[in-house]
């Protein structure tokens, strides 16, 4: 039942990552073929890679050589800081194509190996550009008064503010560099808080509830509010005059098999005239409990197999999450490094993000800035209200 709110969040340093699926492990991340550029064995950490000479900027003497001067970098990097992951992408070829040249790093928010090599990498590679996995909401809560003011503070304050990061101390490491190499800052990821209007708004009604609640410890609540739904669903379409006319048991929550059956209960006892009222209700609720007794029983004895399938509860989550959260996102940050005027840009995201922004990146996609800069509706009153303990729980507030 945890496993309704074991969804995975992205990196951002105000949320917490809840789940591996998305954080895996740094020996097994799949680097695509031909676009390996280190072997991921652990690498004794190589100190003072700030001392690595920069690669050739585009339009220097050397520029005809930069993309593979880049990538001899990226593989110097990667030996070095065994924390990251490297990836060195050239400008877009496609036709009307632009963006500057942009060494992705990935990073575990969880690792404070990262926010050294971060800062290091930075160091070494002296961009334009920074780009950083934040929105504006979360760069004032990390830097209220400004990157300066807090690169101003003495050592010790810094420090002690950083090791208070469970989560992303890599975003502040890395804007602490670009500060002090002179890289202009840029805030690359979507809002927070549409993130999580589009987030809750994508959730069924019923699923929304359930998870809130089981983020609460209210399993038993959340299970009685979701059959709630249905009994009343189901006693509305038993009753009805004009079943054929009547919308079909619907629930995220439960299998589409079994609400297809409640369904089709409902309809056949509407359909009966010789039953009463009070009868159609009686056969159709011992049908709820009976089905309900059987879907208590295979939850159960799939919480002793480790290879069972998802519930339909927590499928949802899972597939709202991914959606909502990564691949949204995925397409946000991509959008945003390839707007970045370079010529040489850094981006530092979280592993759950470096294919899908390669992946894009080398077919030089084209996403619509409508699309990208658009902010989801405001969620219904109920909604927002129900969805905060699940917010809460992700955030990892609950977890404190």
């Amino acid at each position: 039942q945890d496993h309704f709110v074991s969804v995975w969040l992205p990196v951002c340093c105000s949320w917490r990552p809840v789940g591996a699926m998305f954080r895996p492990a740094a020996s097994s991340v799949a680097v695509p073929a031909g676009r390996v550029l280190a072997a991921r064995a652990p690498f004794r950490h190589v100190a003072g890679v700030a001392t690595l000479n920069p690669p050739p900027l585009p339009g220097s003497e050397a520029g005809v050589r930069f993309n593979e001067s880049l990538e001899n970098w990226a593989r110097e990097v990667q030996i070095a800081l065994p924390s990251l992951i490297v990836r060195a992408l050239p400008p877009p070829t496609s036709p009307g194509g632009s963006g500057p040249t942009l060494v992705l790093l990935g990073v575990h928010h969880d690792s404070r190996a990262a926010v050294r090599d971060v800062a290091e990498a930075v160091a070494a590679l002296r961009p334009n550009q920074v780009g950083l996995e934040l929105c504006e909401r979360r760069f004032k809560r990390l830097f209220p008064f400004g990157v300066a003011a807090f690169a101003g503070l003495p050592k010790t304050s810094r420090a002690e503010a950083q090791a208070r990061l469970a989560y992303g101390g890599e975003q502040l490491s890395a804007a602490l560099a670009a500060h002090r190499t002179g890289a202009r800052i840029e805030l690359c990821d979507r809002d927070v808080r549409a993130t999580e209007r589009s987030f809750l708004g994508s959730l069924p009604a019923d699923v929304l509830l359930a998870g809130s609640c089981a983020a609460l410890g209210w399993h038993t609540a959340g299970s009685l509010a979701v059959w709630l739904s249905v009994s009343w669903q189901s006693r509305r379409l038993c009753l009805s005059s004009s079943p054929e006319f009547a919308p079909d048991i619907v629930s995220g929550a439960l299998s589409s098999a079994l609400t297809a059956d409640l369904s089709s209960v409902a309809r056949r006892l509407a359909a009966d005239t010789s039953l009463s009222r009070r009868e159609r209700w009686r056969k159709m609720r011992q049908h709820i409990e009976a089905a309900a007794e059987a879907t208590a029983a295979e939850q159960k004895l799939a919480t002793t197999s480790a290879s069972a399938p998802l519930a339909p509860a927590e499928a949802a989550l899972e597939a709202a999450a991914k959606g909502r959260i990564v691949e949204d996102r995925d397409a946000f940050l991509y959008a945003r490094l390839r707007r970045l005027p370079g010529p040489l840009a850094l981006g530092v995201v979280g592993v759950a993000h470096v294919d899908a922004i390669e992946r894009m990146w080398l077919s030089s996609a084209e996403t619509a800035a409508d699309d990208i800069d658009a902010t989801p509706p405001p969620l219904p009153m109920w909604r927002a209200m129900m969805g905060r303990p699940l917010l809460w729980r992700l955030r990892g507030s609950l977890d404190e």
